[in-house]
């Protein structure tokens, strides 16, 4: 398999695997932050996975630089995924911004904030809690993510080529 098709397909995979367990575990009533730490999960996974096979297919040796670069190219396609699957979901769903903005407004509250404070608050939150804004930072976060989480799968896919010293050597004295 050609080592773009590989990063290809196991970003498609990874995206496809994120997408099905955040629509069966996600519910915009109750979030639980707990099943969030599953995508960061999968996200790793599949880039190690992805990483691993990229390996493979470049005879089985990998730089740090080649596993970064792969798994940073597989986080772009993985966070392209996620951003229409979030705006498709934002469609689906137009009363989430303001049941997030409802359950932020309650923890201000809930940790003490002064009234003020907290409408100050929220009217910074109403405009990031906007789909665009929404999707947007969705994707920032998405790829700064996945550039962090590419420098854990390249690290564990390392596999430098061995060093053969060449014949001429001997041809120096």
């Amino acid at each position: 398999m050609k080592k773009s098709t590989v990063i290809l397909s196991w970003a498609i995979y990874t995206s496809i695997v994120y997408i099905v367990v955040y629509e069966v575990t996600n519910n915009p009533d109750h979030p639980n932050k707990a099943l969030g730490w599953i995508g960061y999960l999968i996200f790793l996974a599949g880039l190690i996975l992805g990483t691993f096979m990229y390996r493979k297919a470049n005879g089985g040796y990998l730089t740090f630089g080649e596993g970064y670069k792969a798994g940073l190219l597989m986080t772009l396609v993985i966070a392209v995924a996620l951003t229409i699957h979030y705006f498709v979901y934002l469609q689906m769903h137009p009363d989430l911004p303001e049941k997030l903005l409802a359950q932020v407004q309650a923890q201000m509250v809930n940790s003490g904030m002064q009234p003020d404070a907290i409408d100050k608050a929220l009217s910074v939150d109403r405009m990031m809690f906007k789909p665009v804004p929404m999707v947007i930072i969705g994707l920032l976060v998405s790829v700064l993510t996945g550039a962090i989480l590419s420098l854990v799968s390249a690290g564990v896919s390392i596999k430098n080529k061995p060093f053969i010293e060449d014949d001429n050597s001997s041809n120096l004295q």
